[in-house]
């Protein structure tokens, strides 16, 4: 078999490598990240088909300019964020160091990446590659950005719900310890009257089989004075207009005399037996009667 011409394998080389640009350009185009290649000038030598979905210019148009131009048109502000980036960034690139950033842009109302990879070439086998283009690939990360805080939010929201619910229960918490509370001494003071009341009907079935009334009088004062361990007990009776001490128990039966008496008109014993109402002071020292 002979051997092509050398002409047309050099046309059929070319048409392949065309094809080849073709297919790598209509990637390139449908990608939806912009994607821009620099010269060692940081110029734009060639962009993807994102720019002219971003609205940035038509892909002729942006040949030549730098990143900062191509987003922001006229901008001279050196506190903007692209002039930081970039004159930060580009050394790094010349040394054959790749960067990236993320920032809100303003001006385009998105939420960007940027990664910026350099090309490096070397001119010949013994030199050392030095970085003489870079690719940049920007993606819009608004989506993203927002998905973020909206789950940021919903945490935020589940975290206070759950403070809510906490101090509820907490709140209710509280109440059912003090029901429990409240009950355990409504219970115990049913259970004391209920000894009480024990106490008393045991009292009035010891008296009521003695007949004679002193005797009556002296057991009631004792069993009241012993079962409900009072520290003093007496029992006055109303006698021609005198409170007369019947009976008497506990620490201070050594200090009443035999007959011991009680005008109506003194003391609370004559206020009780006067006025025919029962009477507590919790402080004697203080009571005026």
């Amino acid at each position: 078999m002979k051997n092509k011409p050398i002409e047309e394998t050099l046309t059929e080389s070319i048409a392949q490598i065309e094809q080849a640009k073709q297919e790598w350009e209509a990637t390139v185009d449908s990608l939806s990240q912009l994607v821009c290649l620099l010269d060692k000038q940081g110029r734009i030598l060639r962009a993807n088909r994102t720019v002219e979905r971003w609205n940035l210019g038509r892909v002729i148009e942006v040949k030549g300019q730098n990143i900062h131009e191509l987003f922001h048109p006229g901008c001279s502000n050196p506190a903007c964020y692209l002039d930081r980036f970039w004159s930060q960034t580009w050394p790094e690139l010349l040394q054959g160091r790749p960067a990236e950033h993320k920032a809100r842009d303003d001006v385009l109302q998105r939420y960007l990446h940027f990664q910026v990879q350099p090309i490096s070439v070397k001119t010949s086998r013994l030199d050392k590659a030095i970085a003489s283009f870079a690719v940049v690939v920007v993606q819009d990360i608004s989506a993203q950005k927002q998905a973020e805080a909206a789950l940021q939010k919903a945490h935020t929201q589940l975290e206070h719900r759950v403070e809510e619910r906490t101090a509820e229960l907490l709140e209710a918490n509280a109440a059912l310890k003090q029901e429990i509370a409240d009950r355990i001494q409504a219970e115990g003071t049913l259970a004391h009257r209920a000894a009480q009341l024990t106490l008393i009907n045991n009292i009035g079935g010891q008296v009521a089989a003695i007949l004679d009334l002193e005797k009556v009088l002296n057991q009631a004062v004792h069993l009241v004075q012993k079962l409900f361990n009072y520290h003093h007990v007496a029992l006055f009776l109303i006698e021609d207009e005198v409170l007369k001490l019947k009976a008497v128990a506990g620490s201070y039966n050594p200090y009443f005399p035999p007959g011991h008496t009680q005008r109506l008109s003194e003391g609370i014993n004559g206020w009780v037996a006067g006025h025919g109402k029962k009477m507590l002071a919790n402080n004697v020292a203080a009571e005026p009667r």
